[in-house]
């Protein structure tokens, strides 16, 4: 019997957290015998690291190339990632009207549409009539808020159910990490350059000077997991410049799990930096700035959960480095969610094989 062929389409090749969420979810999909092809801003870069998977366009030039993908495949996945939510610099959200036109063209050609680990925000009234377009949808959420936010949208749902995100699943063995990973004495701290000014990182400076002149701490990488030479990254090249603190900037991911698996602690600003800091067992501040980390608060505790604010950043890099003695999260509560996602998502893919 001939192999399911599956199209995912969702936000790949800009962002590191993304980008994890594609590759698992055709890793899963790939160990039940289906053939995958993964919508990509990146193609090549990703399918330089992953061979067994088939990468194409998803810019707005392949417009043709992206039905045709629809067409022939056997089933249509949209995931993962807060692929419903408004846009921060235009009226009208631009991945929400591309996962409206892949889902209108899967409906008109008649294949199945599921969405695979995706976050829902509120939408602003012109993206919530936008949102109409993409008709019933059904699937695995995230998060209790987006089964809310669903509602509040009038977005119609058909067997949505709330499952811990696909990111969980990072430490499975769907990517290989090196061998040689192990700790030595540094700290990884991944930040988001839109919520930053002066003030949030100034403290965070304080903090790095201070942690790395009384050797707490062998070294601090900032790590940026946005792909694109943003205003994220170049952020990150004046604090560079400022306080002796490294950029870990790569276009593996292999190598970016792998810094974060090793290290001695993690600030996490970044949903997905925590959540692999997590599965690997390295103590872990979050420094929430959107309700989708919500969650985050049971795994890290309360102490180690932050809102952001203008302070916090130096504050959360003070409790990182001062508690390095005390372990990380209970282990017992973060396998729980992995073992939830094994679950839920081994269901759901199996139907697929």
């Amino acid at each position: 019997m001939p192999s399911k062929k599956v199209a995912i389409f969702g936000s790949t090749g800009v962002n590191h957290g993304d980008d994890l969420m594609a590759i698992l979810i055709a890793r899963s999909l790939i160990c039940q015998g289906c053939t995958v092809s993964v919508a990509s801003m990146n193609p090549d870069k990703l399918a330089n690291e992953f061979n067994d998977i088939r990468f194409f366009s998803s810019g707005k030039k392949n417009i043709l190339g992206i039905i045709r993908e629809v067409a022939s495949a056997d089933k249509v996945l949209i995931g993962g990632g807060t692929l419903i939510q408004n846009d921060f610099n235009a009226k009208l959200s631009p991945i929400l009207i591309y996962i409206c036109v892949v889902a209108v063209a899967a409906r008109l050609l008649r294949k199945e549409v599921l969405f695979v680990s995706v976050g829902i925000n509120e939408l602003s009234w012109k993206n919530k009539l936008i949102s109409r377009l993409l008709g019933k949808i059904s699937g695995r959420v995230r998060d209790s808020v987006s089964v809310e936010n669903a509602r509040k949208n009038g977005i119609r749902v058909s067997g949505l159910s709330v499952c811990p995100d696909i990111g969980f699943l990072c430490s499975s063995g769907l990517i290989k990490l090196p061998s040689d990973i192990s700790c030595n004495g540094y700290g990884v701290i991944s930040l988001v350059g839109e919520k930053l000014d002066a003030g949030a990182m100034s403290a965070l400076l304080d903090a790095a000077i201070e942690g790395l002149l009384k050797k707490k701490v062998s070294k601090i990488y900032l790590l940026c997991m946005d792909l694109r030479k943003s205003e994220e990254y170049a952020l990150y090249q004046r604090f560079q410049d400022e306080s002796g603190v490294e950029i870990f900037i790569e276009n593996s991911l292999a190598s970016t799990l792998s810094l974060i698996a090793g290290a001695k602690f993690c600030v996490a600003m970044r949903l997905h930096a925590a959540i692999i800091s997590t599965s690997y067992s390295v103590p872990t501040v979050v420094v929430a700035r959107e309700d989708k980390q919500r969650f985050l608060r049971e795994i890290v505790g309360k102490d180690r959960y932050l809102e952001f604010g203008r302070a916090d950043l130096g504050r959360a890099l003070r409790l990182a480095i001062e508690g390095l003695n005390e372990g990380g999260c209970p282990q017992g509560l973060v396998d729980s969610y992995i073992d939830r996602a094994k679950i839920s998502y081994g269901q759901l893919f199996a139907n697929y094989g």
